[in-house]
């Protein structure tokens, strides 16, 4: 719906607050002695506020306006999103990706300035590298909560600093592939000390995270015909509710919740919350996570699959290898905790580029492997006799 005189957007629903768009501008020193200038959508719910405030970086050489979708939920929710625009590869000094994280904090403070900001409710999020510009700021100004659309590592920035983010912070991830180099920023996700989550979109294209998809991304990363819109309101879900979760403080419906139905409906996988749950009501979705992490009867099954000794015995064992508790229960947990009691070796965190620890694969899918031994063996013991072995 269109105002004379404003830029204004109107989200339907009578819980959600209309939503004033404008632009404004912020200038921040560059790489070098010349300073940079980028322009600021700015979306703005009706009232006085205090609102909570989120700053949005988007991918590179790509465009504010495609993650208006998510600014306007967000403002429509009560928050005011502010999206700049980064300085072009042809600038001065080119995908500068630390300056990048300057003007998304520089467009933030512009805001406290301005008035009507809850300093208590701060957040940061970004795709690709806006992930990368998104993940630097946060380690610079702590705020309440961060999400992260398929970020990407680059010239090992996030890496170092991945230890000092305490901030509770969401990755969505698409399935690894050229464009978001293979899921090379997984290592932040296991170096974090503070509350995270983490889930992967099935069959998701690096570009699915923006809302419009801009021609720019898919050109690169397989054309218009691998992205999907209903993949893109999956992304955008999460993000929302993990920043009403932590901004607005609305739990419910609970986060873990909606990733467990989800993942069974097969829309997700790679699930790893660590956030605590949220609350009684939810205690025996996400609370039972660290305990289910540290419980010796657990801990002895996921033994019993790896010792060499134990593995010559499973191999030819049709009935231990095949265990519904066994293998039903590392399963079921690989679901939600799968990184947290495998050791991080599911998570793909320490070479996400060589398949299979690059692949994104789960400890489920680990397991689906160990149930077909028994099958193989007996295939090829039938072979060898045909073949007169």
């Amino acid at each position: 719906m269109r105002f004379p005189g404003l830029a204004m957007l109107l989200l339907a629903g009578a819980a959600q607050a209309q939503v004033t768009k404008t632009t404004t501008m912020v200038t921040v020193p560059n790489c070098g002695a010349a300073s940079a200038a980028s322009e600021v959508d700015v979306y703005r719910p009706t009232g006085v506020g205090p609102f909570p405030l989120v700053s949005v970086g988007h991918g590179f050489q790509n465009s504010k306006d495609n993650y208006a979708g998510l600014a306007q939920a967000l403002g429509a929710a009560g928050i005011v999103v502010v999206v700049p625009q980064f300085p072009s590869l042809l600038s001065a000094c080119g995908a500068d990706h630390a300056r990048n994280a300057r003007v998304m904090i520089a467009a933030m403070d512009q805001q406290i300035t301005a008035g009507g900001i809850d300093t208590t409710k701060l957040g940061f999020a970004g795709h690709s590298a806006g992930g990368l510009a998104a993940f630097l700021a946060a380690a610079q100004r702590p705020v309440a909560a961060v999400v992260l659309y398929d970020p990407v590592e680059n010239s090992n920035l996030g890496t170092p600093v991945a230890s000092t983010v305490a901030s509770p912070t969401l990755f969505l991830f698409a399935e690894p592939a050229t464009c978001n180099s293979q899921g090379n920023a997984v290592p932040w996700f296991t170096a974090m000390p503070g509350p995270k989550a983490r889930l992967k979109v099935v069959n998701a294209n690096h570009c699915d995270p923006q809302e419009p998809i801009s021609g720019i991304c898919t050109f690169g990363c397989g054309g218009a015909a691998a992205t999907s819109t209903v993949r893109s309101a999956i992304f955008k879900r999460y993000a929302v509710d993990f920043f009403e979760r932590y901004l607005l403080g609305q739990t419910m419906p609970c986060l873990e919740a909606t990733a467990q139905t989800d993942a069974t409906a097969g829309t997700i996988t790679a699930v790893d919350f660590r956030l605590g749950g949220c609350g009684a009501v939810d205690a025996g979705v996400d609370a039972g996570v660290p305990v289910d992490a540290g419980t010796p009867v657990d801990a002895g099954l996921m033994t019993d699959a790896g010792p060499t000794v134990d593995a010559g015995v499973d191999a030819g064992q049709p009935i231990d290898a095949g265990t519904v508790d066994d293998a039903g229960i590392a399963g079921t947990d690989a679901g939600i905790t799968a990184p947290a009691d495998a050791g991080e070796v599911a998570d793909a965190g320490a070479n996400p580029v060589a398949p299979p620890t690059g692949c994104g694969c789960s400890v489920s899918d680990a397991w689906g492997l160990l149930s077909l031994a028994p099958l193989l063996l007996v295939r090829a013991r039938r072979r060898a006799r045909s073949a007169g072995w």
